[in-house]
């Protein structure tokens, strides 16, 4: 199991890879976004996309449809790098709004 050649593991294609580090490559600002009533794993997952991304010199925001759990606010960054409808720290609706549309692309 120390080395892996099993391509079944991978869930994209090099195709797919290839698109995906164009897509990365080519964008300044990307939004990142998980599933409705996200639990850990889609809010872990967002903020270390962030994370990567930002090492990579890329201006990455991360949208969720609403706030996650309690229990998960403790993760890095999560109130400041979380935004959506209903966010993840209160503002008025028209901030909400100014927000989302300066992550547009």
């Amino acid at each position: 199991m120390d080395n892996i050649q099993d391509n079944t593991l991978f869930l994209l294609t090099d195709e797919e890879l290839g698109i995906l580090k164009d897509s990365i490559s080519s964008a300044n600002r990307i939004v990142i976004t998980a599933h409705k009533s996200p639990d850990g794993d889609a809010v872990g997952s967002t903020l270390a996309w962030k994370h990567y991304l930002a090492a990579l010199g890329k201006d990455a925001v991360v949208v969720l449809p609403d706030a996650a759990p309690d229990f998960l606010h403790w993760l890095p960054q999560y109130i400041t790098n979380c935004r959506g409808p209903r966010r993840c720290n209160p503002s008025s609706k028209a901030q909400r709004q100014r927000e989302l549309s300066s992550t547009t692309m």
